[in-house]
């Protein structure tokens, strides 16, 4: 009989158990903060962000204070800083700059003001969100397209919501993200909808 050929070494094996209990240790804690979440009597926003945050670890005290900016970092928050100045302009002149993959939407997402990062995106949604829209971004719009047209949080029209609203709402994936919205969340969704038609 011909034994296969298995190249095992020991960091090989190393490395394979060290995944496997990370992997069971966020499964641990996924499953615990979701029981938690229904033992307290959350609703589905609460529920949802107690999941997220699930593997997020504490921090001591001054331990954010003594790291150090590399060169490169003192960079990128100039740049933050100058793109938080540019609040005035308009959606085409935001769109410029421009936001064209999902790993650079998402990584801007959740960094900078959302709405800069839409209309940054504006041109190349389609293309973003080409293999679907996750139910998240789904609710993250619909709450930010609320803050803006109903509540007036930031400055913006249904001029500039329409064809970002007409692209999003196409994606694959967003009728399905509307499935999963909280009662609070489809309520501004019904809101948004009216506005924009």
């Amino acid at each position: 009989m011909n034994r296969p050929n298995v190249d095992v070494s020991l960091s090989s094996l190393k490395q394979e158990l060290q995944q496997a209990q990370e992997q069971e240790a966020k499964r641990h804690n996924v499953n615990d903060s979701k029981l938690r979440a229904v033992a307290q009597h959350m609703d589905y926003d609460q529920f949802r962000q107690m999941v997220l945050g699930a593997n997020l670890k504490c921090s001591k005290s001054g331990e954010l204070a003594a790291i150090k900016p590399t060169s490169g970092e003192r960079s990128l928050n100039t740049v933050y800083r100058r793109e938080q100045t540019d609040t005035g302009r308009s959606v085409e002149e935001r769109a410029e700059a421009g936001i064209e993959t999902l790993t650079e939407f998402r990584r801007r997402w959740n960094g900078q003001e959302r709405w800069e990062v839409l209309c940054q995106a504006a041109p190349h949604l389609t293309f973003i969100f080409s293999r679907g829209i996750d139910c998240d971004y789904v609710a993250d719009v619909i709450t930010l397209a609320h803050s803006g047209l109903i509540a007036h949080s930031y400055a913006c029209s249904v001029e500039d919501w329409l064809p970002i609203w007409s692209q999003i709402t196409q994606c694959s994936g967003f009728d399905q993200g509307v499935k999963m919205l909280s009662r609070q969340e489809k309520a501004k969704y019904a809101e948004v909808r009216e506005t924009l038609g």
